[in-house]
C-alpha cells in the first residue's frame, strides 16, 4: 500500500553536503536509483541516513519503482501453472487486456496424458524442462511450446528417485531431489541441477548438473552446507533464487549457472514466523510476507545479494480478507493472488485496486509463469 500523498513542504527536511542543490532535485534523482545504490547514499552524511524514514522521499521511491520497465517481461506471455494431487498439474495461457481469456496447454503428443511437473520456475530461452511421471521411471524432457519440440534427457548418473509429493516428497528409499534450471552466458549453454537430500539429514546427499552442450551429467564436488529448497524459485538473469530454511534460520538461496555456485542472502530475524513467498517483482527479488492476524502482506526488496541489511519493506498490501496466497507479479507491480473460494485476483500496487479475472486456481494451488515464444531448436536455444 502506498503512503498517503505528502508535499515537500511538509516533508521532513534532507540536509544536503552541497546547500546550492535544492531538496526536491535531491530526491527526484535519489528516487529514480536501484534500491543498492540508494540505501548506499545513505552514508553520504547524517541527514541523509534517515532517507527511508522521511514519507514524502519513500513515496517517490515506492512510485518511481513500479513505473519502471523491466526486460524481464519484454515479448513475455503469463502462463498459469496449477498444481493438482498426484501430479494432474495443468499449464494455462492466459490473453486479453485484462488476461481474460483462459486457454489450456496441451504437452508434446507422447507425453499428452502424462503426470508432469515444471522443474525450474520458468521457461529458459523459450524451453520449459519437465519431469514426466511414468510407472516405469519418470523422464525429464526439455519442450518449446511454441514448436512442440521436446528432447529426452539422458539418465542422470544417480537412482531415479520418485518423491511422493510436491517438492518434497520421499521415495521408499528415504531420498528426495530438487531441480534448478538455468542458462549459463558465460558458456553458452543450457543447465539443469538435480540435488538429492537424504530424509536422515537436511545435508545433501549429492549434486550433478546437466550440460546440454555435452548432453551429459558431471557429479560436482565441494561441501554444501544444510538447507531446505521451498518449491518457490524465482530465475533471473542466469540465477536461481529460493526461500531456504533450516529450523529457525531464514534465507535466500542462489545458484549462480556460470559459476556452479551457491550463495547466501540471510533474511530479517523476524520472517521464520511467518509465511514468505518469493516473487520477481519489477525486476527485482522481492520476499512477500503474510500476517494472517492483520490480513496484510509486507513486501520486502532485495537490495544486494548477499547483504542482509539491504532488505528493505517498500509495500503492504491490505488488510484485505480477500486475498490468500501470493503466486507471483506481473508488469510494473500487479501481484496475482489466489482469493477466498480459490479465485484468481489481480492486486495493482499503485491503484491498490482488486481485479477478477474470471478463473479459479485448483485446490492446491498455482503458480505465475512467463514465457517468451521462440522457433529455435533446442539444439539452438543459446544461439
Amino acid at each position: 500500500m502506498l503512503e498517503r500523498e505528502i508535499s515537500p513542504s511538509n516533508a521532513t527536511t534532507v540536509q544536503l553536503p552541497h546547500r546550492y542543490i535544492p531538496n526536491d532535485v535531491v530526491l527526484s534523482i535519489l528516487s529514480k536509483l536501484s534500491l543498492k545504490s540508494f540505501k548506499r547514499f545513505q552514508s553520504v552524511c547524517k541527514s541523509w541516513s534517515l532517507l527511508f524514514d522521511d514519507p514524502f522521499c519513500m513515496n517517490l521511491y515506492r512510485k518511481s519503482f513500479l513505473a519502471k520497465d523491466s526486460s524481464y517481461y519484454d515479448d513475455k506471455s503469463p502462463i498459469l501453472y496449477m498444481l493438482g494431487d498426484h501430479y494432474r498439474h495443468r499449464l494455462y495461457s492466459f490473453s486479453g487486456e485484462r488476461f481474460e481469456n483462459v486457454a489450456l496447454i496441451e504437452l508434446p503428443k507422447p507425453f499428452k496424458q502424462s503426470k508432469f511437473e515444471i522443474l525450474g520456475s520458468t521457461d529458459v530461452n523459450g524451453i520449459f524442462c519437465l519431469r514426466i511421471r511414468n510407472y516405469g521411471g519418470d523422464e525429464v524432457i526439455l519442450w518449446n511450446p511454441t514448436t512442440n519440440e521436446f528432447k529426452k534427457l539422458p539418465s542422470s548418473r544417480q537412482p531415479n528417485y520418485i518423491p511422493l509429493g510436491w517438492g518434497n516428497g520421499y521415495n521408499d528409499h528415504g531420498f528426495y531431489d530438487h531441480f534448478l534450471v538455468g542458462y549459463d552466458h558465460a558458456k553458452n549453454d543450457f543447465k539443469v541441477v538435480q540435488i538429492t537430500f537424504h530424509q536422515s539429514s537436511i545435508r545433501v546427499s549429492s549434486w550433478e548438473i546437466y550440460s546440454l552442450n555435452s548432453n551429459s551429467w558431471k557429479k560436482m564436488e565441494g561441501h554444501i552446507s544444510p538447507f531446505y529448497m521451498h518449491y518457490n524459485t524465482v530465475y533471473m538473469d542466469g540465477i536461481s533464487h529460493w526461500w531456504n530454511r533450516v529450523k529457525t534460520n531464514s534465507s535466500l538461496m542462489s545458484f549462480d549457472f556460470s559459476t556452479e555456485s551457491f550463495m547466501m542472502t540471510p533474511m530479517p530475524s523476524y520472517v521464520h514466523d511467518l509465511f514468505a513467498c518469493i516473487i520477481q517483482l519489477n525486476g527485482s527479488i522481492a520476499l512477500t510476507l503474510h500476517h494472517k492476524e492483520t490480513s496484510t502482506f509486507h513486501i520486502l526488496i532485495l537490495g544486494e545479494v548477499g547483504v542482509q541489511e539491504s532488505w528493505t519493506k517498500l509495500f503492504v498490501v491490505g488488510p484485505s480478507p480477500l486475498l490468500k496466497h501470493v503466486i507471483g507479479a506481473g508488469k510494473k507491480g500487479k501481484i496475482l493472488f489466489i482469493g477466498k473460494d480459490n479465485e484468481l485476483l489481480w492486486f495493482d500496487l499503485s491503484t491498490e485496486m482488486i481485479d477478477e479475472i474470471g478463473a479459479k486456481s485448483l485446490p492446491h494451488g498455482s503458480q505465475l509463469l512467463f514465457y517468451r515464444k521462440s522457433t529455435l531448436p533446442i539444439r539452438g536455444i543459446y544461439n
